[in-house]
């Protein structure tokens, strides 16, 4: 929807210069591109919004994924100390006996 200026009334003799028809005609189409204007800019933000929350949507499923993978290495890491504590312990019995 362009709005042409262009298109406004020309001036009929019996026009004066400086008609407040025209200086409101001005202000109407100026007033019209700056809305397509904040429209437009409007989509362009509401865009960029949708794209930041689909990437923080991404981060936070990466967080999860990585909280899962540390509690399951703090779990193997357990696992390891006890059972080589356990190991050694049977090497001790097997020394003694």
């Amino acid at each position: 929807m362009e709005l042409d200026q262009s298109a406004s009334h020309p001036e009929s003799p019996g026009t004066v210069a400086g008609d407040p028809l025209e200086e409101l005609e001005r202000r109407v189409l100026a007033m019209a591109e700056a809305y397509k204007a904040a429209r437009l800019a409007r989509r362009d933000a509401e865009a960029e919004a949708n794209a930041l929350r689909n990437q923080l949507q991404e981060r936070d499923m990466q967080i999860v994924l990585l909280k899962k993978q540390v509690e399951g290495d703090d779990l193997r890491t357990t696992v390891r100390a006890r059972v080589e504590s356990l190991l050694k312990r049977i090497d001790e019995l097997e020394r003694e006996g």
